[in-house]
């Protein structure tokens, strides 16, 4: 059965760099391996036990340093066969492949509306003459519609996942809404519209690494579809048009919560 010793060799690293810790080094002394006489074999052994020890790439986080782990290095020792050293390297996970990277690019982009920015019906009034050939002398009240230009936001997310079937996670994330607030977004106000994926490595202890790709954008007005009743004489909605009567939103996107795994 191996045996490890931790930080017997050089001890603990510590790098810091303006005042924020950067990068955390272990090393290790892995011994009483197989007798493979030096073969590749003892290698891939010490790999196997530090990864029963929970010691495996992108999962282990190094208690209270914020770091996760991102290398294992392994030598066997000169003059050794039977006995490997590790040097166990960890990162900041938010300076890491590990963590997601975001692309943010904002733009303007034209929308018709026809409520302002807070939520209320742009309402209308018109008084016709008193000799107009149709509603002489009457005042009609309707709602209006105006086109406006909103910011539109989109987000790019890239990072790594561990999965075997990549297909599961764009299928689930394609066409979703947020459901709870985001990166300063209310409710059902962000949209995943594209997922992609590229195998990174299938040389892991676990499960293969796919390069993923999300990207969001974002919407004032929020992504539920909402339908309004139209007057079919004037083309406008009624100005007494009741909430939830004569409007209704429409359950179409699924929805999850974003921070689940884009917690920022």
């Amino acid at each position: 059965m191996p045996t490890i010793h931790w930080d017997t060799i050089e001890g603990m690293e510590a790098h810091e760099r303006n005042g924020v810790p950067n990068k955390l080094v272990r090393r290790a002394i892995i011994s009483d391996l197989g007798n493979y006489f030096g073969d590749v074999r003892v290698v891939n052994e010490a790999y196997q036990f530090l990864t029963s020890l929970g010691v495996v790439n992108r999962s282990q986080a190094y208690p209270g340093s914020g770091m996760i782990l991102t290398e294992r290095n392994l030598r066997l020792m000169d003059g050794e066969q039977r006995k490997v050293e590790a040097e166990i390297v960890y990162e900041p996970a938010g300076k890491t492949e590990d963590a997601f990277a975001f692309h943010v690019e904002t733009n303007l982009s034209q929308t018709d509306t026809q409520v302002d920015r807070y939520g209320n019906q742009i309402l209308v009034t018109h008084t016709y003459a008193d000799d107009a050939p149709e509603h002489a002398g009457e005042t009609i009240r309707q709602g209006g519609s105006v086109s406006v230009m909103v910011p539109q936001t989109t987000i790019r997310a890239e990072g790594f996942l561990y999965c075997y079937y990549p297909i599961l996670i764009t299928s689930k994330w394609t066409g979703a809404i947020n459901s709870v607030p985001w990166i300063g977004g209310a409710a059902y106000t962000w949209l995943c519209t594209e997922v992609s994926a590229k195998p990174e490595s299938f040389e892991t202890d676990i499960a293969p690494i796919w390069r993923f790709t999300f990207e969001f954008q974002h919407n004032w007005f929020g992504w539920i579809p909402q339908a309004i009743f139209i007057d079919p004489e004037t083309g406008k909605a009624p100005a007494d048009i009741v909430a939830g009567t004569g409007t209704a939103l429409v359950d179409w996107y699924s929805s999850a919560d974003f921070n689940s795994l884009f917690p920022v």
